[in-house]
Formats: C-alpha cells, sequence, structure tokens
C-alpha cells in the first residue's frame, strides 16, 4: 500500500501565514506564483484540499465547466468533472459535479474574469508533452521543498485521503462521499438516477474543514 503521509492544508501558508508567495523557477510561460490569487500554483492545491478532485481532472479543467448548478431558484458554485481536449476522466463515476466550498468563493470570479477576457481553459499553461497532471505533479514537488516541506510522502494526491478522512470525521454518507470522489462503487443501484442534488452535495463538502488555517 502506498503512504500519502500527512495532509497538506497545514502546509498552505508559510511563516508568514502566506501561502506558496515565492516565485518558482518554472517555465518562462508560467504564472507568476500566488500572492494575486492568480495560477496554478494559488489555486490547485486550494482546489485539490476542498473538493479531493484528482489533479488531472482539476489542472485540465474549463472555465465553462465552473459554473452555477441553479437549484429551486439558486445557483451553486460547481466545478463540473468532464472529458476536456487535455484530460480525460478514469470511469463513469469520475464524471460529476462538485460543489465549491465557501472557502473558494473567490476562484468563481476568477474563472468569470478569464472567461470575459475569451480563455477557454483555467489553468492554460499546463501544457506539455505529459498530461496535464504529470506537468503539475513534479512542479508540486519542488514548490513544497522550495518552502522547506521535505517529507516526499506529501504529494499532490494526499488532498484526496485527506478530503475523504474529513467526509468522514463530518459522518457524511459513504455514498455521498463516493459522489463527491469519483468513486465507483461497484453497486448496480448506484448506477440508476442522476446522481444526488447540489444542495445536498454542498452541505457534504461544507463539512470539510481546517481549524486555524488562513
Amino acid at each position: 500500500m502506498v503512504h500519502h503521509g500527512p495532509h497538506l492544508a497545514a502546509h498552505l501558508r508559510t511563516r508568514n501565514g502566506h501561502a506558496f508567495r515565492s516565485p518558482m523557477p518554472t517555465s518562462r510561460r508560467s504564472s507568476p506564483a500566488t500572492k494575486d490569487m492568480t495560477g496554478e500554483d494559488y489555486w490547485l492545491p486550494r482546489l485539490a484540499i476542498y473538493t479531493g478532485a484528482r489533479l488531472s481532472e482539476l489542472a485540465g479543467l474549463r472555465c465553462e465547466y465552473v459554473r452555477l448548478i441553479d437549484e429551486a431558484g439558486s445557483g451553486i458554485p460547481c466545478v463540473v468533472i468532464e472529458p476536456t481536449e487535455v484530460r480525460s476522466v478514469t470511469t463513469r463515476a469520475s464524471r460529476r459535479c462538485v460543489p465549491l466550498h465557501p472557502e473558494l468563493t473567490p476562484f468563481v470570479t476568477v474563472v468569470d474574469a478569464m472567461r470575459a477576457s475569451g480563455e477557454t481553459r483555467v489553468f492554460p499553461e499546463m501544457t506539455g508533452k505529459y498530461s496535464v497532471g504529470a506537468v503539475y505533479s513534479k512542479r508540486f514537488g519542488r514548490l513544497l521543498r522550495s518552502i522547506g516541506i521535505t517529507d516526499r510522502r506529501k504529494v499532490f494526491h494526499s488532498s484526496r485521503h485527506t478530503v475523504k478522512d474529513k467526509l468522514r470525521a463530518g459522518r457524511v454518507p459513504v455514498a455521498v462521499q463516493t459522489a463527491i470522489l469519483g468513486h465507483a462503487d461497484g453497486s448496480v443501484g448506484e448506477s440508476y438516477g442522476i446522481g444526488y442534488p447540489a444542495s445536498v452535495l454542498l452541505e457534504a463538502v461544507s463539512k470539510v474543514q481546517y481549524p486555524g488555517r488562513t
């Protein structure tokens, strides 16, 4: 069994309380670091620790897949996981809608601005010879080491395990956890219907909390 180590949420800030503020030595086309709340180094880790989504699912997001899901007249901001031109999804269960945690509300504004400027992908710099997930995975490892986190058990995928643990701790039903994380539970019954309402999923996602994190 692969041990993914302690969760990453506590490390989303440096000694001065702000996460990943120093620019990284990456490609020339890379976004600046994270001090202005834009770019993949700011948003990918934060999205991961609140949605539990896979790195490739987040790195390949299209702007159109960050949208309001209307329920009874109220729009719930969601990330919709669907195949895109830069990445596929692993299973049928991977195609899903994940409401954005209240801590991620500013992300909607960022994506709206990108969409208005004509951008189609949320993280357009995530391109290269390999998959969008592979492109960022190594970069994230360097990013952690640049702020003094040397435990190599801490990887981007650790966030999925962390979110799973948080949902368990919040006593979220297993079937709802599965819907949020995009796991296939193998039961025939779960393949029927259209899934859980966004409001139910939002209630569950909101139970993912990191006390003391700023």
